[in-house]
């Protein structure tokens, strides 16, 4: 099997680098380990309102449209601020995800769900799925499989170079919360070294959580947060996970670029990566088309990926 573009991982940022690539009319595979396209661990779902314009993708998965914040210091006082319009909102990943596939997959992109990408070297894939096993032989590989992933250390391309362990509960809301408010928790006590939150999502229940860098256990944490702020409350679902803090030092090696995650392409404050990533996964997709279709409007080579994100999204 042949492709120009073989993108390895499903997440919305490989979902937007694969449809972007098609679009200009390259042959693209998109591969994902996930059968289901069930969420990524601890995703929070606050996005600016400009993220998902900057994905393509339509307003479907918003479930609140955030006006107020309340932050918690770690004296007990608290500073609220009101907007008279909407800051951000909290999105349904798994909603968004499975609208970005399907305009992948109208654009022309060939999706393997449930299916394994074990990268051989620059240019040859095998994937491991449903259906077997089978090889792929491609010119570019995108690398979109998170931060700890198998594409940059089959290049030599090394991760991103500091990490926040992030762990996330799903409890059912209290009623002194606001539906169009988030709350931010600050202290060492809290998460020291980052911050905690709770986020309303579907109706009658809140996403609390917090990051904390090693050696930190983000767990020990959460738990004095839940049984401090939100007593009573009933646990729904729990979940963790890395999260780059920092860019990785090189995020090209030859026709492998790592985009999203995996380059540590996301925002400094907050370890947010769907409004960054975006852009970045769309610099990827224009350098590969540009590559591989003459009709392409010129661009950078993949020697200059690193500085075309960078100047992207700013410092």
């Amino acid at each position: 099997m042949q492709t120009q573009v073989l993108v390895i991982g499903g997440g919305p940022i490989g979902a937007v680098a694969a449809r972007c690539a098609a679009e200009a009319g390259v042959s693209v595979v998109l591969v994902d380990r996930r059968a289901d396209l069930s969420p990524s661990s601890c995703c929070t779902g606050l996005v600016s309102p400009r993220t998902l314009p900057t994905l393509g993708v339509s307003s479907h998965s918003i479930l609140r449209e955030i006006r107020a914040i309340t932050v918690h210091a770690p004296s007990g006082h608290t500073l609220d601020l009101v907007a008279d319009r909407v800051k951000a909102v909290v999105i349904d990943r798994h909603r968004l995800e499975q609208e970005l596939h399907h305009r992948a997959r109208v654009a022309g992109v060939e999706i393997c769900l449930g299916t394994e990408a074990v990268p051989i070297d620059h240019h040859v894939v095998e994937l491991r799925g449903p259906d077997g096993t089978r090889s792929v032989s491609t010119s570019w590989i995108l690398g979109a499989d998170g931060p700890t992933g198998q594409v940059a250390e089959t290049v030599g391309l090394r991760p991103p170079e500091r990490f926040i362990h992030a762990v996330q509960a799903v409890v059912e809301a209290p009623t002194q919360f606001r539906a169009d408010g988030l709350d931010v928790f600050l202290g060492s006590d809290v998460a020291p070294g980052f911050f905690g939150w709770a986020v309303p999502a579907e109706e009658g229940q809140m996403r609390v959580g917090l990051g904390v860098p090693p050696p930190h256990h983000s767990s020990d944490y959460l738990g004095r947060l839940l049984e401090q702020r939100f007593a009573g409350c009933r646990v729904v679902s729990q979940s963790g996970g890395w999260i780059p803090a920092a860019p990785a030092p090189r995020s090209a090696a030859g026709r492998t670029l790592l985009i999203g995650d995996a380059a540590g392409q996301v925002k400094p404050l907050s370890g947010g990566g769907l409004y960054t990533g975006a852009i970045c996964a769309r610099v990827a997709a224009r350098i590969v088309a540009a590559a591989e279709c003459p009709a392409s409007p010129a661009w950078h080579t993949g020697s200059s990926y690193d500085t075309a994100w960078q100047s992207a999204i700013g410092r």
